[in-house]
């Protein structure tokens, strides 16, 4: 779950703050579940990049109901829309000088070592600045870093939007994933 909230630490600046589901807590998949989050705030916390959303804090708390804490990662909350949303009404060029922007936050990542393997409209949030198209890349949740010897990951295979994946994140006999798995994305947005 995604909350929105104000900052104790700044005056009037408000944060997203990401929390896992009680229900994900318990049960036979908990542990992975839990893992799945803690990896997706490592790799988040070494990103810094002007298109994708800021980590400003990690940690975990135990909330009432539950008997083990809950993790939690606060970032910078980013009120925009749907990448098709926002690109509504805009001239083609500055559509292209979004996905460009997209692109360069992508390619980041990936010198990063790092693969989304989850680009879809709903994970790139896009403002309206004054006519200028200015988007911002998140959720990291099923996002792992590349490693030739071991193309698959158990625990992410399978996952993710089925109409913006890759033909290798669906069929394991096609080589595993890379970083062209999110190339293949970025083409269907």
């Amino acid at each position: 779950e995604v909350w929105s909230a104000k900052s104790a630490r700044a005056e009037s600046a408000d944060v997203a703050i990401k929390v896992v589901r009680s229900e994900y807590l318990r049960g036979d998949g908990a542990d992975a579940f839990l893992q799945l989050f803690t990896e997706e705030i490592e790799h988040h916390r070494k990103l810094a990049h002007s298109e994708i959303v800021k980590l400003l804090d990690a940690g975990s708390v135990v909330l009432p109901g539950c008997a083990a804490p809950t993790p939690y990662l606060v970032m910078e909350l980013w009120n925009g829309l749907p990448l098709p949303d926002a690109c509504r009404g805009h001239s083609v060029e500055e559509k292209i000088r979004c996905v460009a922007r997209i692109c360069d936050a992508v390619q980041y990542a990936h010198r990063q070592g790092l693969m989304h393997l989850d680009l879809k409209p709903e994970n790139i949030l896009v403002k309206d600045d004054g006519g200028k198209l200015c988007p911002k890349l998140l959720d990291f949740g099923i996002a792992r870093r590349f490693r030739p010897d071991r193309p698959f990951d158990r625990t992410r295979f399978g996952a993710g939007t089925l109409a913006y994946k890759a033909p290798e994140q669906i069929e394991p006999s096609l080589g595993g994933e890379d970083f062209r798995t999110d190339v293949h994305a970025l083409g269907v947005l």
